[in-house]
């Protein structure tokens, strides 16, 4: 067993969900596409129709990302096995399944996000806990996918881009999320819509808490965790709170599959989901799912959300 899979199937510390967040540690790479705003938003400057446009891309960013690692990993890693390096390459711990429990393994250790900030577009992969140890390779890997590996004409044929220009590169470490104090009524705002396979979050509206807490619980074993909670009153807490679901709505997303080579539509939905009376423990997570995102497909860019 690797050290990496050693630490991650034997955390040496259990902390709460409040706790997980002032211990939380990220390494954000940022890259800034110059002119390229456009590609996430219509012709109105709205962002809602470029949405797709947007997940779409980081769908393709997703695999050639992992393209560019493959050629830097080890023959284990590229067949699926531990890799035996040390240290591991980053191929084996950003992107083979590391240990599964039952029918989910523990999460991958970064998202994708891409959003306009004037006419640039800044495209970011942010990795969690002691996968930030491969942040450099994976630097290089998302500079290299960008230039090299994406197909920008196929992201969105119609709308014209200029030739590719990496304004600028950044790496940033984020140490601990901070905990908002308690209001009335919390909003979860999504900035991409989150897939609603399963249980449908505007009926059961608590499932997009439980979604989330189950993320949080496989991605703190990145950060040397295991989570310290009584399950059974946090499922009573998510269960008792006061939803308002009117500004959530419904959306089939038309997805690209990879492996399969096939096209199919996603149940998501998307809007302003509000809480109210919201207990701390819970608030930490939300504030700490802000960067990890929530349901399936989180890595890629899906189910991203502000929370005011």
């Amino acid at each position: 067993m690797s050290d990496v899979l050693h630490r991650l199937s034997s955390p040496s510390r259990r902390l709460s969900f409040e706790e997980l967040a002032d211990a939380w540690f990220a390494a954000r790479i940022s890259v800034r596409l110059r002119g390229y705003a456009p590609l996430a938003l219509d012709a109105e400057g709205d962002p809602v129709d470029g949405t797709a446009a947007v997940l779409d891309l980081l769908h393709r960013l997703r695999g050639a990302v992992g393209q560019v690692l493959i050629e830097s990993a080890s023959p284990e890693a590229i067949a699926g096995r531990p890799c035996p390096w040390m240290p591991p390459c980053a191929f084996d711990i950003l992107f083979r399944e590391q240990a599964r429990a039952g029918a989910y393994g523990i999460p991958k250790p970064w998202v994708l996000a891409a959003e306009p900030h004037g006419r640039d577009l800044v495209v970011s992969m942010t990795i969690f806990g002691l996968a930030a140890d491969w942040s450099a390779a994976a630097e290089h890997a998302l500079v290299a996918a960008l230039q090299h590996r994406i197909d920008w004409r196929a992201v969105r044929p119609r709308l014209f881009l200029p030739r590719l220009d990496l304004a600028a590169v950044t790496l940033r470490a984020i140490e601990g999320v901070p905990v908002p104090a308690a209001r009335g009524v919390v909003e979860i705002r999504f900035v991409t819509p989150m897939n609603a396979e399963g249980d449908d979050p505007l009926e059961r509206p608590a499932t997009v808490l439980a979604r989330l807490a189950h993320r949080l619980r496989g991605l703190a074993q990145w950060h040397d965790a295991s989570i310290a909670a009584d399950w059974a009153l946090l499922e009573r807490l998510r269960g008792d709170l006061q939803y308002d679901t009117a500004l959530l709505q419904r959306r089939r997303l038309r997805r690209r599959s990879g492996r399969q080579r096939q096209v199919y539509r996603a149940e998501t939905v998307e809007g302003v989901l509000r809480i109210a009376d919201v207990p701390r423990e819970l608030r930490a997570m939300l504030a700490v799912g802000r960067l990890t995102h929530v349901g399936k497909g989180a890595s890629e860019g899906f189910g991203r959300y502000l929370v005011t």
